[in-house]
Formats: structure tokens, sequence, C-alpha cells
């Protein structure tokens, strides 16, 4: 049951700035609660509160907004498969990873008649596309295929012993990066 304070008077002026400061250090903090509060404003600041009843108003507070957000949360659902989607391609390339007999039932039920083995099962990934993805260096660096670049030629990308062949379908927008056939020795080696 909360507690409650009737007010004895006001104070003297002097200490109503140090209540202000006080009142709003304790209403900024919000302890092991989802929220932070950025900012406090303090009303009344001539009449005293003790620290505890200003402790107890804000955790009062901070669990009715804890409350308030509980029963505001959204229904979550799974929505059943539908069979009958198909997916958009029969051929799956090793570059699409299916690598467990869950995956591969799925997409077989959904219409795909040959996967390749995926990357991760496989010994060597050379020769395959290892990533690929909507950022594109030429892009980043001002060189972009459709803008006139003057760089010409196959760009690389090194790490180490690795080196992967850059590969652009400018057409999708799309970067990917190869891996060769052969590793190469690092330098210094």
């Amino acid at each position: 049951m909360p507690r409650r304070y009737v007010p004895q008077g006001k104070q003297h002026p002097a200490a109503t700035d140090a209540n202000a400061a006080a009142l709003r250090a304790q209403a900024m903090k919000s302890g092991d609660t989802i929220f932070a509060v950025r900012e406090a404003e303090v009303r009344g600041a001539e009449w005293f509160v003790p620290a505890s009843l200003a402790a107890e108003l804000r955790r009062e507070a901070l669990a009715a907004l804890a409350g308030a957000r509980r029963e505001r949360r959204p229904e979550h659902r799974i929505l059943p498969e539908n069979p009958a989607a198909k997916y958009p391609s029969e051929r799956l390339a090793a570059e699409e990873n299916v690598t467990n007999r869950l995956a591969e039932a799925f997409y077989r039920d959904h219409g795909v008649r040959q996967i390749e083995r995926g990357l991760d099962l496989a010994s060597t990934t050379a020769g395959h596309v290892v990533l690929r993805s909507a950022y594109c260096i030429r892009r980043e660096i001002g060189e972009c295929l459709r803008e006139h670049p003057r760089l010409r030629g196959d760009l690389f990308l090194e790490h180490g012993a690795y080196r992967y062949r850059l590969a652009f379908d400018c057409e999708a927008c799309e970067m990917s990066l190869v891996d060769p056939l052969e590793k190469r020795e690092p330098e210094g080696v």
C-alpha cells in the first residue's frame, strides 16, 4: 500500500533549488527497467518531499509504464505454411547453402527439383560465389561500371592467404566475392 505524505508547509526559498535538484536526480533514475529517462521537470519544488517518497513514486510510475507497455504488446502469430507456394526456381546451387534434410525437404515440397550440396558441407569453396551483396565497392569508390569508370579489369579483395575476385552484376546492382581455384601465398612467406 503506497504511503501518503502530507506537506507541512513551504520551504525556505534557499532550499528550493537544492530540493528541485534532488527531485530531478531521483526522477532521472530508471533502475533495472527497460526505460531511459531523458528529461525530468520539477514543479512545486518549494514543497519538501522526502527522497524515500520520491523514489516510491518513481518506482510506481515506471511499474505503471511497464504494465501499459505489456498490455499493448502486439500478438505474435506464426502463420501456417502454404504448401501451394512455389519456390521461384527449380534448381538450387551450392551457394544457396542447403545443408540439412529439413531445409532440403522444405525446398522439395515447394517445387525445387535439383539441390546441390551446400557450400558449408563442401571441402572447398574454390570457384564458387561465397558472398553476394547489394553493397558495391565500385559504387563506394566512385567507379561504378554504369558511370564510365577509370578502373578497368578485375578487382580483388585480399586477406592473408585468401584472394577473392569481385564479380559485379550491374543489372541487379550486386557485388559477389568469388573464391579462386587456387590460394595465393601471402607476401613475406
